[in-house]
């Protein structure tokens, strides 16, 4: 199962577990949280990118396609991709 359908499934048990919601409510309700899951998710690892008392220079290309993808959504990496 991918990340996607893990964190799916998982916001969806959250759902179920309240009262009253019907299975569309609880679809459009599952889009929202994704999405609002998927920001925090991006938000947090912003926040390691930009966290410069973290050294490790093994990691350099990890880190640098992480970066890639910020770029891609109009974001950055911050000081980890100040050069070039």
């Amino acid at each position: 199962m991918n990340f996607c359908d893990t964190m799916l499934r998982s916001l969806l048990e959250s759902l179920r577990a309240a009262a009253g919601f019907d299975k569309e409510d609880m679809a459009d309700m599952a889009v929202e949280l994704m999405k609002d899951a998927s920001c925090r998710a991006l938000q947090e690892i912003r926040e390691v990118l930009g966290d410069d008392s973290l050294e490790d220079p093994e990691c350099f290309w990890r880190i640098e396609k992480i970066v890639g993808i910020y770029e891609k959504l109009g974001s950055d990496g911050g000081g980890r991709h100040d050069f070039g």
